[in-house]
């Protein structure tokens, strides 16, 4: 009777413990979704995740507004092939991609002429749960737009005389 006595105090207090680790991650797991999208209402960046294929998971009204795509339309998005189709500066991104390197602060010009913007992209794999092969990417894109232009006419200015135009 005392083994099983002890044995089964034994149970109890793993059993609670348990409950309270449960609950502690139940907790964290609610305080961080509350901190990413209070990031995401009010940052200027926009998170995305992606599956194995490429297919954006995350879909935010941030990351739609940035990529010119309704929201109900992002989940058809191959985001590496969509990058390639808007980017001659693809490159590295997609070399990155493909060797499953994460990557951090890579510039991407989307687009030419008056409306071309700027991104700056931050990526790493997702590592799988289970062990297999990659299951996907999470990173974040930040509209650096702004600081171009004005780095650009920095450089026009250092580069070319003010009064004759001429380098």
């Amino acid at each position: 009777a005392t083994v099983v006595s002890f044995a089964a105090m034994g149970l109890a207090r793993q059993s609670t413990a348990l409950l309270r680790a449960r609950f502690l991650h139940a907790r964290q797991q609610q305080v961080v979704s509350l901190l990413l999208r209070d990031f995401e209402e009010n940052a200027s960046d926009a998170l995305w995740e992606t599956d194995a294929a490429g297919h954006l998971v995350h879909r935010s009204p941030r990351l739609a507004s940035l990529m010119g795509v309704s929201q109900e339309r992002l989940g058809e998005v191959k985001l590496p092939q969509w990058f390639a189709s808007r980017s001659q500066e693809a490159g590295p991104l997609l070399a990155a991609w493909a060797l499953g390197k994460p990557f951090r602060d890579l510039k991407l010009q989307i687009g030419r002429g008056e409306h071309a913007r700027w991104w700056a992209l931050s990526a790493k794999p997702i590592a799988p749960v289970d062990g297999t092969a990659g299951a996907g990417w999470r990173g974040v894109i930040a509209d650096i737009t702004e600081a171009q232009r004005f780095e650009n006419q920095l450089r026009l200015q250092a580069e070319q005389d003010p009064l004759t135009g001429l380098a």
